[in-house]
């Protein structure tokens, strides 16, 4: 379901025998359907450029509860824009820790770069290291920051809808 301007996952609930979803190019905003999608594997979420998280980081753990998603697409999206911040470097932790049976990212593997999912040759496939408080805070005020962003945008857009149709009932009346 690529590219249909799809802005939300109502009725989703209706195949729960789900194993792909490929979701790219829409205008999601919300997971909370997917919860306990129990067979799902991969999800591809790319170029949703309105699926954001809130400071809860709620939307990745509703991924958690789909206990076979092995591979999870969000490039292009506000969730990675947010973690990635100034250089990226928190992104896959953050994503692999809080969907932790994820095994693709972004189609690369999780816990390593181009060396076959292996970091210095010690790692299993699929480890990341652990986030240190700092980190977290770091993500986190990335995150409020980025919502506050959006607040203010929505807040600009609908004071300029309203200069719209004021301005159009002001010319109406000149007119009349």
């Amino acid at each position: 379901m690529t590219s249909c301007s799809l802005t939300a996952l109502d009725g989703l609930a209706a195949f729960p025998l789900l194993h792909e979803l490929y979701l790219s190019h829409n205008l999601l905003r919300d997971l909370t359907p997917l919860l306990l999608h129990d067979r799902l594997s991969i999800l591809d979420l790319a170029h949703n450029p309105y699926l954001v998280l809130p400071p809860s980081l709620a939307p990745l753990h509703i991924l958690a509860s789909c206990p076979r998603l092995c591979s999870l697409t969000l490039r292009d999206t506000p969730i990675k824009t947010a973690l990635e911040g100034g250089g990226g470097e928190y992104y896959r932790k953050v994503i692999s820790s809080l969907v932790p049976q994820l095994r693709v990212l972004d189609g690369r593997k999780v816990g390593g770069g181009g060396n076959g999912g292996r970091e210095g040759g010690r790692k299993d496939w699929g480890e990341e290291e652990e986030m240190d408080e700092v980190a977290w805070q770091s993500v986190m005020t990335r995150l409020q920051a980025l919502a506050v962003k959006e607040e203010e945008e929505e807040k600009e857009e609908r004071w300029r809808r309203n200069e719209r149709r004021g301005g159009r009932r002001n010319n109406e009346k000149g007119l009349s």
